[in-house]
């Protein structure tokens, strides 16, 4: 009895210890449940007229997709195309399209795909790292969805399925 005091009296510290270095290593995210605070610059501002897009100028009444990509990512490029062949089931949702690459790669792949021309896409640049810092990104593209009312629904770590993004958008 006595040497299972002393295994009790050692092992409950270790577990509160154990139990808050895994709160810190959950990701943001995961921690908040709400659409992160960010600031990226559109990548339809020219230089002496900087655009800025944020968490505040977000539609409230959509749901919001965040797609961290990188402009040489073929998967990347995948997720686009499949993201624009199932606009029409999409077109509900506010797709905020990030990267940390500088904004000439970020503007090419946005002609590139003319993404342009659906109204519920945004695209720009995160020159504070911070949505792949909140997201703790591993891979791209990363696909983070979310509610109308800003609550967190389900990340995608290597690309969304589309059949089941549609589904949680619509």
């Amino acid at each position: 009895m006595k040497h299972l005091v002393t295994i009790l009296f050692i092992a409950i510290p270790f577990l509160s210890i154990c139990q808050s270095n895994n709160y810190d290593t959950l990701a943001p995210y995961l921690r908040t449940k709400k659409i992160p605070e960010f600031a990226i610059l559109d990548c339809n501002s020219n230089k002496s007229d900087s655009v800025w897009i944020n968490n505040k100028s977000l539609p409230k009444d959509k749901p919001i997709v965040f797609v961290y990509f990188s402009p040489e990512c073929s998967h990347c490029e995948y997720e686009t195309e499949e993201i624009k062949k199932h606009m029409d089931s999409l077109h509900n949702a506010t797709f905020v399209f990030v990267s940390y690459h500088p904004m000439e790669k970020i503007k090419a792949f946005y002609d590139k795909y003319d993404l342009g021309k659906y109204t519920n896409i945004v695209m720009g640049r995160d020159p504070k790292y911070y949505i792949p810092s909140f997201f703790r990104v591993e891979f791209t593209p990363f696909v983070a969805v979310y509610t109308p009312q800003g609550n967190f629904v389900k990340a995608y770590k290597q690309g969304a399925n589309i059949t089941e993004l549609i589904s949680l958008v619509q």
